[in-house]
């Protein structure tokens, strides 16, 4: 089964290249087949004419995974995720050690990209939601609770109305994993992969609690 991993970053003023310079060197940091070997150079791909740079790793890492790196020019920036940065992780659930990743490098990834959102979900969700995500700005709004994610403070506040302490307090003993991580919340519904249905049990079951008006119900513990 195909997964993806996917991290957020706010553009902000920090020059991309710059970013792209440290991230690089967090990856040098991270072993085989998430990370880079250290004798590797991978220069800033540069904008050219268009507004978005685009960096491949593929070649750079291991088998079984594609990675792609997406840089928002720095000039007419705006509260929409369109002006993200963004890694964008492809892979096989086969090929790599899916608790190492949930439980070490997700948060590992989420400080060294500065990321307000973040998320480990197998594919397929991603068409199932498709219409959900339409004209949604991701930067306010959460169209699913995803087996593995991160939320910053601010995402919280606009699409929860709660703090990530207040994430915290409702979830705790309810998922396998809820961490302070950072300036936000981050959630684990299971340590092993999750099918579709069991995705789908999992969104419900944390939007009765995060909200309890719009489900009708205050919630319980996921199960699966």
């Amino acid at each position: 089964m195909k997964f993806i991993f996917e991290l957020c970053a706010r553009s902000t003023n920090e020059e991309a290249e710059i970013k792209h310079d440290s991230l690089i060197l967090f990856l040098k940091q991270i072993n085989k087949p998430w990370g880079i070997e250290n004798n590797i150079s991978v220069p800033f791909p540069g904008f050219g004419k268009e507004i978005t740079a685009i960096c491949i790793l593929n070649k750079f890492i291991g088998k079984g995974i594609k990675c792609l790196i997406s840089y928002r020019y720095r000039n007419m920036l705006r509260n929409d995720p369109s002006c993200d940065d963004k890694i964008y992780y492809e892979f096989d659930l086969k090929k790599v050690d899916y608790k190492e990743l949930v439980t070490d490098l997700f948060p590992k990834y989420i400080l060294a990209f500065n990321s307000y959102r973040a998320r480990i979900l197998p594919e397929e969700l991603i068409y199932l939601d498709f219409n959900k995500s339409r004209n949604k700005n991701l930067r306010e709004t959460i169209i699913r609770f995803y087996p593995v994610m991160f939320l910053d403070n601010e995402l919280c506040a606009r699409a929860i109305k709660m703090s990530p302490v207040t994430v915290y307090e409702k979830l705790k003993g309810v998922v396998e994993k809820v961490e302070l991580i950072g300036t936000g919340i981050f959630i684990i519904a299971s340590f092993n992969a999750l099918s579709i249905d069991d995705c789908n049990k999992f969104d419900t079951t944390i939007r009765a609690l995060l909200f309890p008006t719009e489900s009708g119900t205050a919630g319980s513990a996921f199960s699966y």
